[in-house]
């Protein structure tokens, strides 16, 4: 059972709404690509925890502060006797590291997903 649901972010609507009504820089088309793919990706988990037999309660989008320090947890699951905590990721294409980097193959470094 999710017990905090999940909500578009309010940056991929706002781009979602200028799209069509201006032309985005190329740093722009990726930022809302990745918002978008990766909101996708989020609902597309969800959908998959709904089909699942097992008796949980699931807190999504968490922002939580800690130390002085804000970070969200995508998706927290709580079953009988476990905690389970995930951080979703809809990444499509070939990735490499490069001197302790992570890469697209045609060479932009984006964050890390393990760090």
């Amino acid at each position: 059972m999710i017990l905090k649901t999940r909500y578009e972010p309010d940056e991929l609507k706002i781009m979602n709404l200028l799209e069509p009504r201006m032309n985005f820089t190329e740093k722009e088309k990726q930022r809302h690509y990745r918002l978008r793919k990766g909101y996708e990706g989020e609902v597309e988990y969800d959908r998959w925890m709904k089909s699942l037999e097992i008796q949980n309660l699931t807190l999504n989008d968490l922002l939580l502060e800690v130390g002085g320090t804000l970070f969200q947890i995508d998706s927290n699951v709580i079953i009988q006797n476990r905690i389970l905590l995930f951080e979703i990721k809809n990444n499509e294409g070939d990735y490499y590291y490069e001197d302790e980097r992570f890469k697209i193959i045609h060479g932009e470094e984006i964050k890390d997903p393990l760090l």
